[in-house]
């Protein structure tokens, strides 16, 4: 049973291998060449239609050829819950199977899958219609009018309906190309480049949250006049909340300086080992933490505004107090995993003026240390409100 087992896992990655070398880059090239085929900046008119169908059916059954093999290999690597649940992304006890974590099969499978073979569709469809295009001229030895054109069948293009095929399978087959890098990555990069993929996309998040934060500081201190010709609620903030403000931009910046500091290519600028000692739930944990460190801060600004409005204030701090904190956890627990996980395998070499490893325990370690400083003192801020709001 166990060597059994040890065959099936060596097959799925001998798999992955041929999708990434293989299968992936022979569709690239044959999209490509298609692509090149229909150009829309190419002449195409309907006498045209033949010579450019058969151009096209010349590279058609390679393309469903390979489009095939593509989708048997994702079928045999990835188990059916692996694309259509993330639940499997949350298992505890994968850390030993590698590449066949479903952390990266989940990703496999969206990419593969998602990104590449749903998009293909129109572009098979078109190959279709060109093959028989083909076929009935072979057959009958005329191309069709334009009553067949339009035909219930529609096994043929009308111009304006070519013009739009062409374009309709152009973009879908830009669309289809980035599908295959994006897959190609997939397979070929490290778990930590998975992380960092998906960190670089969602990062900004974070400058759009501090852009609240700022505006809610410039109400602090305007003119009286401004002051007073503004509604209560658009009026400046009390001094204690001001600060608390202050102090949620700061933690604001520090998160964003921790992505972004893990997110570039120095932590992994050599080699990075393809796969840690993290269970696919810790990858993903580690790899949502962009998504959800903004929604805990904006907790915190929302019970700050609620705190404000000096109603029901001892709710709201307590409130924001407890969505702090929760930042602070979440921090502390991801943290622990890049440092248990990842900074330890940092590639270093003989060559380096001073060791990458050791550079980046200590940038860490001390980013905690004004981290912590700066959500105590929004907790120290939110346990004194209420006792002077002047």
């Amino acid at each position: 049973m166990m060597i059994d087992q040890t065959e099936e896992a060596n097959s799925k990655k001998e798999l992955q291998v041929e999708l990434r070398l293989g299968l992936l880059p022979s569709i690239r090239d044959q999209l490509i060449n298609l692509r090149q085929i229909i150009d829309l900046d190419s002449d195409f008119s309907q006498q045209d239609q033949t010579s450019r169908c058969q151009l096209v059916c010349g590279i058609q059954s390679g393309i469903v050829v390979t489009y095939n093999k593509i989708k048997s290999a994702l079928f045999t690597i990835c188990p059916a819950s692996a694309k259509f649940t993330k639940i499997n992304r949350l298992v505890t006890d994968d850390q030993d199977l590698e590449e066949l974590k479903f952390y990266r099969l989940h990703g496999i499978a969206v990419h593969v899958g998602d990104d590449f073979l749903a998009t293909a569709s129109p572009i098979l469809h078109f190959l279709e219609k060109s093959y028989q295009f083909i076929y009935r001229l072979k057959r009958t030895g005329e191309t069709p009018d334009d009553e067949l054109y339009i035909s219930d069948d529609h096994l043929y293009f009308s111009e304006d309906e070519l013009y739009f095929a062409r374009k309709n399978v152009i973009r879908s087959i830009y669309s289809a190309l980035a599908g295959i890098e994006s897959a190609i990555e997939w397979l070929r990069g490290s778990e930590l480049d998975m992380i960092q993929d998906e960190w670089t996309l969602q990062i900004d998040t974070l400058d759009t949250f501090g852009g609240l934060v700022r505006a809610i500081l410039f109400r602090i201190g305007p003119p009286a006049h401004y002051i007073l010709s503004k509604p209560l609620q658009f009026r400046p903030l009390i001094k204690p909340v001001a600060h608390l403000a202050r102090s949620l931009i700061t933690i604001t910046k520090l998160s964003r300086l921790f992505f972004n500091k893990l997110s570039t290519q120095g932590m992994n600028r050599k080699r990075f080992t393809a796969c840690t000692r993290m269970s696919s739930h810790q990858l993903t944990d580690l790899e949502e933490l962009v998504l959800i460190i903004p929604e805990t801060l904006g907790d915190c600004l929302r019970h700050l505004e609620d705190c404000r409005r000096e109603i029901d204030m001892e709710v709201h701090k307590h409130d924001l107090i407890r969505a702090a904190s929760k930042t602070k956890t979440l921090f502390e627990s991801n943290l622990n995993l890049v440092l248990i996980h990842l900074v330890p395998i940092i590639p270093d070499t003989e060559a380096d003026d001073f060791p990458v490893r050791n550079y980046y325990k200590t940038w860490l370690e001390d980013w905690k240390g004004l981290l912590d400083l700066a959500i105590q003192h929004l907790i120290d801020g939110a346990e004194s409100l209420g006792n002077n709001t002047t």
